[in-house]
């Protein structure tokens, strides 16, 4: 969600992993979108929708961004803009709503549209037909690889598809809409319909189905699964087979895994080939938390005379700080003396991506320690100012945050 005025930068707040249907949670964005902060907290206190109370705090949150990160005035902020994920984002390919009288009639429809452009335009490569009645209007969309063989030239194919497409439809009214597919090789029933016209030419499945695979994870697919059932390669009892590579979650709701059956007609039987191929990246959720706010605690001097004090909030391992403390002592070589002021509680286990969660946490993998900013990390006392200040430089090389060098009052001329 972002509030803005007219002449300000864009303030922020995101409210992720929301157990509710993304259409219910669009009707409360619109209900909000392009009014005043004021107005849409009005909207969403009085709203007998339950995701009105969640929705008025991701807006409170973001008017706290602009009002704390910008210095934005809360009576001039709008609404600008109030986004919905897809939550699960497979949808279907008829996108239209009817009676119950003429519902079979128009799913019929849509299936002998695309039986037809199947058929007529199988070279173009046709991934999906989605088909969309707005008004009683028809709006066709076509996802091919090779959209110039359905345009043809000057568009004169395309024509003779509108005019085949409106006697289908009993309507001259009709939108034709042709989409390239950008990347075939990671498309799934393109990449199923290339496997079967290979089998269909009595070409090695395995083959066909190993390319397939290499195709696709170099064209940087996260993963892929191929599968052929049949009498394969004309044995005489049927059987399947299937490769894969890479991740394919099947669990995972929120994964955008394209899938895809085609049959491939040889002279022995139909074999079949199923393709299953994730086209986005699902992120693991960071379970560790983020860390806010600065120390209240340990951010004066209380050892030495020089110290190293963290500017970013970040959680240090155990073998982080054991880096940086034999920096500083081969960098001192046995002079003076040195504090540690942070020590590692927190204990962290980790288990590989996709392992079914056991009862417990299981034994810790590391130890680490959450540092915030201004919290010192060591203290060094009886050395010169520039020897500290080299050493606190070579230990800050090992951490993963910016540090700053502090000294005593006095101590440094």
């Amino acid at each position: 969600m972002t509030v803005q005025t007219s002449s300000s930068p864009e303030a922020k707040a995101i409210l992720r992993n929301l157990r509710v249907s993304p259409t219910k949670l669009n009707l409360v964005a619109a209900m909000i979108r392009g009014k005043t902060v004021a107005q849409a907290l009005r909207e969403l206190t009085f709203s007998k929708r339950r995701i009105s109370n969640d929705v008025k705090k991701t807006l409170l949150s973001a008017v706290s961004n602009a009002e704390n990160n910008h210095g934005m005035d809360i009576d001039q902020l709008v609404v600008s803009e109030a986004y919905v994920g897809k939550g699960i984002n497979q949808t279907w390919d008829s996108r239209w709503f009817a009676d119950k009288k003429d519902y079979a009639k128009l799913l019929l429809e849509d299936l002998k549209i695309r039986d037809h452009v199947m058929k007529t335009l199988a070279q173009a490569g046709i991934s999906r037909v989605i088909v969309e009645r707005p008004a009683k209007k028809p709006c066709i969309t076509i996802y091919a690889s090779r959209p110039g063989l359905i345009i043809g030239k000057k568009g004169a194919d395309i024509e003779n598809l509108k005019k085949d497409l409106a006697r289908m439809t009993g309507s001259q009214n009709i939108s034709l809409n042709i989409v390239e597919v950008r990347k075939p090789e990671i498309d799934a029933r393109l990449i199923a319909e290339n496997i079967a016209h290979q089998i269909s030419r009595r070409l090695s499945y395995r083959r066909a189905m190993k390319r397939a695979i290499q195709q696709a994870m170099r064209m940087g697919a996260e993963g892929i699964r191929v599968k052929c059932a049949g009498r394969l390669a004309g044995a005489e009892i049927a059987r399947s087979e299937e490769y894969r590579e890479g991740r394919v979650p099947l669990h995972t709701l929120r994964a955008d895994v394209d899938y895809a059956e085609v049959p491939a007609h040889t002279t022995y039987g139909v074999t079949g080939v199923k393709m299953l191929a994730p086209k986005k990246t699902k992120y693991r959720k960071a379970h560790k938390g983020r860390i806010h706010g600065t120390a209240k605690g340990g951010t004066t001097l209380n050892f030495g005379a020089y110290g190293m004090k963290a500017l970013d909030p970040e959680r240090i391992t155990s073998r982080q700080i054991e880096a940086a403390r034999r920096a500083i002592t081969r960098h001192m070589k046995r002079a003076g003396r040195l504090w540690i002021r942070v020590f590692p509680d927190v204990p962290v286990s980790s288990k590989p991506a996709e392992v079914r969660m056991g009862s417990g946490k299981g034994s810790p993998d590391y130890w680490a320690c959450r540092v915030k900013p201004g919290r010192i990390l060591f203290e060094l006392d009886g050395v010169p100012a520039d020897v500290a200040r080299r050493a606190f430089e070579l230990a800050t090389a090992k951490l993963p945050i910016r540090t700053k060098f502090v000294a005593r009052i006095g101590s440094v001329e």
